[in-house]
């Protein structure tokens, strides 16, 4: 009897979760619903939420109910979700439940304002783990008497930001700020292509995490992560300039945390790149943390800082290097390296205390005189950098692996030449000004030869993006005019 009262609820089971799916419905805006809201409001689990290509003035309120799918019909450069400076754009409330079957996809989220609720004028989640992909999270502001988050701000959440962009938000407040793009409390998020850029923090206290403030969280993953250009202003406290961790589990693979900025008005401030806090366990691979800076020299730990003498923090293949010497790279008794570059040194196998060698101030891949190439472990070390281009069996350190096209031999890359702007998107131009250019080749990354130039005899070239197939990154071979061979990297983007 037990038996076959099990086998008819498991089939009960069964046949509605395939009733469910097979039924599933596509719910469009605006043709059949005009706003999201209301189509969010008639859905029900497996239902996608087709939104056409327009902006939409919206403050969503995610309902009761696991796996929607909310999917733009174009793509985030042209369906935008505006929140009208009138309220947050999306928030799941406790009790939505929802985990990576609920999935918002395709969207600019802009324009949201958080007043009265300390949190995420982006989006808010509370107790709720969607899988969030293709989105931008723009221009959002947090103002009250603390700021939680200016972009996203997560509680009690597993969620997955895949190919998501947080920037240009704005945490203000009159007492304490945390995070000026991401602010995560007890939440295990992964961070997959995701850049954080341009956020700020600003208040007359205290302000911690420019671009990612994380508490009390178990296993914090970002793979292939840009934390750039942030910025805290504070009076009391100024803490990481790009990353605050405080009891916190994190993984750090491919990640760059570079020229983010800190402001006291006086006295010393702490961790430029990454403070870490608490009793926290922080493995950091194939990562370049560089140029952060402050709004003096009295920074401790512009690359990594911690007062804690418990957990650990551990480099591996990393390059830490600020340009200004007054500044210690690593403060911290718990921090250890190996196969990393780090600027003053630090004792480990394999780690050098020698100019990186970047591109430029801006562009942090690896010329290929920099002492960063071919040194790192392969132990553990991601199989691709942070833009996918594949490590060879000694990877280089750094978020950046230095690719040496078929035919070109690597003692030809010379800084001699000069490429500007790089990267380009419609003219890029090669310059050398004490010689003649007599001839160029140019490869993709595979080592077919794209284009070949001879008999040139000028200084300076111009090349245009329709004569390459498509975006991405080329290499350049150049012989002047006394047969010398300079090389290196060019980039067109869209």
């Amino acid at each position: 009897m037990k038996k076959n009262l099990l086998k008819f609820i498991l089939l009960l089971i069964i046949s509605s979760t395939t009733y469910l799916l097979t039924n599933a419905n596509t719910l469009n805006v605006p043709a059949q619903h005009t706003t999201i809201q209301a189509a969010l409001n008639n859905a029900v689990t497996g239902d996608t939420v087709l939104v056409q290509p327009g902006t939409y003035l919206e403050n969503i309120t995610w309902p009761s109910v696991n796996g929607i799918v909310l999917l733009s019909a174009g793509d985030k450069s042209n369906t935008t979700i505006d929140g009208n400076a009138t309220g947050r754009v999306i928030y799941f409330p406790s009790g939505t439940n929802a985990d990576t079957t609920t999935i918002i996809k395709g969207f600019t989220i802009t324009n949201g304002l958080s007043t009265s609720s300390w949190y995420g004028a982006g989006i808010y989640l509370v107790s709720a783990s969607p899988l969030i992909t293709d989105v931008a999270i723009t221009a959002n502001m947090v103002t009250a008497t603390r700021s939680y988050g200016a972009g996203v701000s997560t509680s009690a959440s597993n969620a997955i930001f895949r190919n998501v962009r947080i920037a240009d938000n704005l945490a203000q407040s009159t007492d304490r700020n945390y995070g000026g793009g991401l602010y995560a409390n007890n939440s295990n998020l992964t961070l997959e292509n995701v850049e954080i850029a341009n956020n700020i923090l600003d208040t007359i206290s205290r302000s911690y995490g420019g671009g990612i403030y994380v508490t009390s969280s178990s296993n914090f993953t970002m793979r292939n992560v840009s934390i750039i250009n942030n910025e805290v202003y504070g009076i009391s406290f100024t803490y990481g300039g790009g990353v605050y961790l405080d009891g916190t589990n994190a993984t750090m693979t491919n990640v760059l945390i570079a020229s983010n900025y800190l402001y006291k008005a006086s006295g010393t401030m702490y961790g430029g790149g990454i403070y870490v806090g608490g009793d926290s366990t922080v493995n950091i691979m194939n990562s370049t943390i560089t140029g952060n800076y402050g709004s003096s020299t009295s920074i401790n730990g512009s690359g990594v800082f911690t007062f804690s003498t418990l957990g650990s923090i551990n480099l591996t293949n990393t390059i830490l290097w600020n340009d200004q010497s007054t500044m210690n790279e690593v403060s911290g008794s718990i921090i250890s390296a190996t196969y990393s570059d780090i600027r003053g040194g630090l004792s480990g196998v394999g780690n050098i205390d020698l100019l990186p060698d970047f591109v430029s101030v801006s562009d942090f891949h690896l010329n290929g005189t920099s002492p960063c190439v071919n040194t790192g472990t392969a132990t553990g070390a991601p199989t691709s950098d942070i833009e996918g281009t594949l490590r060879d069996a000694n990877p280089d350190m750094g978020a950046y692996e230095r690719v040496i096209p078929v035919g070109i031999k690597d003692n030809q890359y010379i800084s001699k030449m000069v490429i500007y702007p790089n990267p380009a998107t419609d003219i890029v131009k090669i310059n050398m000004a004490n010689s003649k250019i007599t001839a160029y080749q140019i490869y993709d990354l595979t080592g077919k030869q794209i284009i070949s130039e001879q008999k040139v005899n000028q200084h300076e070239v111009s090349i245009t993006r329709n004569l390459f197939p498509s975006s991405g990154i080329y290499f350049i071979s150049v012989t002047d005019e006394a047969n010398n061979i300079y090389s290196d990297k060019l980039i067109f983007n869209d």
